[in-house]
């Protein structure tokens, strides 16, 4: 059983330190204090999956050794999209719906949203026609606000 630090669960979500105590302190994230909180590998993907969604239907992990790689021949790429917003719905939704109308085959995308802190990331990786539409989208969203 693997046990993860604050900084190395901060890495891998791409948050700050900060972030994972307070995912630890509201309960949406398990951690002993062992001295310093230590978060248990089962614990931090299950917080993964709880906010993740797939649209190949098999969860893949945000931990990078875990993550699938392309074969021979194959292009994958991945974005991340970060930003602020006191409503995230608008774009959520648009991707959302824009993710299952396309029936794209073999992309995972997850998205995150700390209220506390107004930030929001979108994170995909798949094909880069999926990729382009997804910034499309995004940029589309921009210029309707």
């Amino acid at each position: 059983m693997k046990l993860f630090t604050v900084n190395e669960v901060s890495k891998i979500l791409r948050v700050t330190p900060k972030s994972v105590r307070d995912f630890i302190n509201s309960g949406q994230l398990k951690a002993s204090k062992i001295g310093a909180w230590k978060i248990r590998e089962d614990d931090l993907l299950e917080f993964i999956r709880s906010r993740s969604n797939t649209a190949s239907g098999s969860l893949q992990s945000a931990v990078p050794e875990q993550e699938e790689q392309a074969e021979l021949g194959e292009l994958k790429a991945h974005v991340t999209i970060d930003y602020y917003t006191d409503d995230p719905m608008p774009l959520v939704t648009k991707m959302t719906g824009f993710i299952k109308e396309n029936k794209f085959q073999d992309i995972t995308w997850q998205y995150t949203y700390d209220e506390k802190s107004k930030h929001a990331r979108f994170e995909a990786s798949g094909e880069p026609r999926f990729l382009k539409s997804i910034l499309e989208l995004v940029e589309e969203q921009k210029l309707a606000t």
